[in-house]
């Protein structure tokens, strides 16, 4: 009976340490589990701010691209909360960027990256138009038409630019484009293109739609001063001044029920750095000096009778925008001896005609850098070349024409 007590009692000693091992076991899974869990949720997290800080490093970019899309800089050790990121940003192209943006934590490292372009808007934008004349005009970029081109006698040509080849395309049928009776010629790419020679079928494409201007959000996004009557301005008024959010000071004056005259006397100048939206109808004329910085918007028509930013050592940038006509020496009593429009600029009419240049010009030949999007357009005399710089004017108030991020990208 003690034997079988003694056995009772081993089996039970043997059960008792096996259920401990199991135990140990279970417990050592449970604890092992737990430092995994722990680490697996470290990790996580450490590999969510990581993703954070690099992301934070491509926005960054972004937004200066946008600003500025000729930037290439690096940008270097931005702190950003526990960790810092790094981006570096490549030229594939005149029109294509690559960004990529380094986070860095706690020793680890991820990088993001984005591709950034500019529309095809802006990679035609020269010269987009539903109605185009040219005559005597030299296009240093691409045009495109898109329902009735007019060419008028034998000195045009299309010269290449940067990136951009010269070319020319269309969306008009071919009984829209007009050779002023035979008569008519133009150079593109190296060859004479005339009615016994008319453009390749293959150069008529899609239309490319015309952009927008807000005047809604123009007046929303800014704290502008409204004045109320017809205006003659020999020289910048002071008021209307507020620090914009880059700390530079500028104006925004805003001329309800009422036309705007610029006209400086000899000796005088009108210097501007800002928005001017006018209700009415604008005109810059005068002998004194006219430098110009900025947005000028007519709900009525705009009219440019004298020189703008001459000899200036920064380059200014100038939209002119208008309901109706845009006319920058348009007319032959308008135009000095040497008609210049200094910096770049950007012309835009909703529904009228943009006219620069006339076929009796007095002086040389118009030269203007800039770009020009209108309904209806006639160059005379006039050497235009495009601008790939984007500003940020051009950015912010015409939202067809800028930026596209179109790739996202981990390497």
């Amino acid at each position: 009976m003690f034997q079988y007590l003694e056995n009772e009692r081993g089996s039970a000693i043997a059960m008792l340490l096996l259920i401990a091992v199991v135990l140990l076991i279970l417990g050592t899974a449970l604890i092992t589990n737990a430092i995994t869990e722990k680490k697996i949720a470290v990790h996580q997290e450490l590999g969510t701010s990581l993703y954070y800080i690099a992301e934070a490093g491509l926005e960054e970019a972004i937004a200066v691209k946008i600003k500025d899309f000729d930037f290439i800089d690096n940008i270097e050790n931005i702190s950003c909360g526990e960790g810092k990121y790094d981006v570096e940003i490549n030229k594939e192209t005149e029109f294509k960027h690559c960004i990529e943006s380094t986070g860095e934590l706690k020793g680890k490292k991820l990088t993001l990256g984005a591709i950034v372009e500019l529309s095809d808007l802006y990679k035609k934008a020269v010269l987009v138009s539903e109605n185009l004349t040219i005559e005597k005009t030299t296009i240093n970029g691409d045009l495109h038409c898109n329902n009735h081109l007019s060419i008028k006698g034998p000195e045009n040509r299309l010269l290449p630019t940067g990136e951009l080849a010269g070319s020319l395309t269309y969306s008009c049928p071919v009984n829209k484009i007009d050779w002023e009776g035979g008569n008519g010629s133009i150079e593109v790419k190296g060859e004479l293109y005339s009615k016994g020679n008319p453009f390749p079928g293959d150069w008529r494409v899609e239309p490319i739609p015309l952009p927008e201007i807000d005047l809604n959000q123009i007046l929303n996004q800014h704290l502008f001063t409204k004045i109320s009557g017809k205006k003659e301005w020999r020289e910048a008024p002071g008021y209307g001044k507020v620090l914009d959010k880059d700390g530079k000071e500028r104006q925004y004056l805003y001329i309800e029920k009422g036309d705007l005259t610029i006209s400086p006397g000899p000796g005088e100048e009108f210097i501007f750095d800002g928005i001017l939206v006018v209700d009415g109808d604008v005109e810059i004329k005068g002998s004194g000096r006219v430098n110009f910085e900025g947005m000028i918007v007519a709900k009525g028509d705009l009219f440019v009778k004298n020189r703008v930013n001459v000899e200036l050592e920064d380059k200014k940038v100038v939209v002119l925008a208008a309901d109706k006509d845009v006319k920058v020496f348009g007319e032959q009593n308008d135009c000095p001896e040497n008609p210049v429009f200094g910096g770049d600029l950007l012309l835009f009419s909703k529904g009228g005609e943009v006219t620069i240049g006339h076929q009796k010009m007095k002086g040389e030949q118009f030269i203007m850098d800039g770009i020009i999007f209108a309904k209806k357009t006639a160059i005379y005399n006039c050497n235009l070349t495009y601008i790939p710089g984007l500003s940020d004017m051009r950015q912010r108030y015409f939202p067809a024409y800028g930026l596209v991020v179109t790739a996202w990208f981990q390497p």
